[in-house]
């Protein structure tokens, strides 16, 4: 008798609960863990903030900070950092276009995926292919993950959201 109770209470708790959503049980929607987020915007070394320019590539543009796009970070399971933007779309630095920071990703997969070193208020951003995120003021401050070390150009001041 005592089993049957044990037994029935088990099936009892699965059908209340529902089963377990495990990796790869639905290959439409990543699984993105419980984290904490911020929100804040990015100030480059030409003084202007990050904004979302044509084709959804990122510029460091604006003079404005009440204009500057605003970021979500996310934390990923493997320790780096997903940053999601005001239009509901993760960055990309895109491989395929010399990793240029584009913001129109649904989901945070490898290449949406950042480590983010903060000193300071100062910030560094690494793309998963190991290069540094700049804002190229060569190439009308674009913002493109294509360098091999942080210098001026690769070091943003980071500012904690007012909006």
């Amino acid at each position: 008798m005592k089993i049957r109770y044990t037994f029935f209470l088990l099936l009892l708790m699965v059908c209340a609960c529902g089963p377990a959503n495990q990796p790869g049980d639905d290959d439409e929607t990543p699984l993105l863990p419980e984290t904490q987020t911020t929100r804040f915007i990015l100030k480059a070394s030409n003084g202007n903030y990050f904004v979302i320019g044509n084709e959804f590539c990122l510029t460091a543009n604006q003079p404005d900070a009440a204009r500057a796009e605003e970021f979500e970070k996310t934390e990923m399971p493997n320790g780096k950092f997903a940053l999601k933007a005001s239009n509901g779309k993760f960055i990309c630095s895109d491989r395929e276009k010399n990793g240029l920071l584009i913001v129109n990703r649904d989901f945070p997969g490898e290449w949406e995926t950042f480590d983010i070193t903060v000193n300071q208020g100062k910030a560094t951003i690494k793309s998963s292919a190991g290069k540094f995120a700049c804002a190229d003021q060569s190439k009308g401050d674009i913002v493109i993950a294509n360098r091999d070390s942080a210098g001026e150009w690769e070091t943003f001041t980071l500012e904690f959201s007012k909006k």
